[in-house]
């Protein structure tokens, strides 16, 4: 046999021996989509937990943000979390005070406090609704405090 017939008949027995399979389309297939389902499980997997690690709507993470934005001392009573049909939380006895002493008169006070977001706004840090129902404010006298603190908020 010649030389450059040699190796076209080695390949062709090496792909018709009994010992190596040929895989057929249908296996080829049921293969690609069970790597897909895997490569989607592990992509939820993974953005379930950096949600639930920097998800917004903790007592924590809502007390802070709610001080930040109003340069005040925040106080939640109590508090519980929402996830369907949309993230966010309800918050009952909120009070804003000037200080951390309790003992002085909050200047806004609210029974409840709704926070409503989506699960597009948790990308865009984006709230689609807060409601404070039965919010009170207290309005001192003029000249009778030290003022609100001025700090930027975003």
């Amino acid at each position: 046999m010649s030389r450059a017939v040699q190796p076209l008949v080695e390949s062709a027995t090496e792909q018709a021996s009994p010992g190596r399979r040929i895989s057929s389309p249908l296996k080829q297939h049921r293969r690609w989509l069970a790597a897909g389902a895997l490569a989607v499980a592990v992509a939820m997997i993974v953005t379930l937990l950096l949600v639930a690690r920097n998800w917004p709507f903790t007592r924590d993470k809502v007390m802070e943000d709610l001080a930040e934005a109003t340069s005040s001392t925040v106080a939640i009573r109590s508090f519980h979390q929402m996830y369907f049909p949309h993230p966010g939380c309800i918050a009952e006895g909120v009070t804003f005070r000037r200080d951390r002493n309790p003992q002085t008169t909050p200047l806004i006070t609210i029974p409840r406090l709704t926070i409503v977001g989506s699960f597009t706004g948790l990308l865009t840090k984006r709230v689609s609704l807060m409601r404070a129902d039965g919010m009170a404010v207290v309005v001192p006298p003029l000249g009778t405090s030290e003022g609100w603190p001025q700090d930027k908020s975003d």
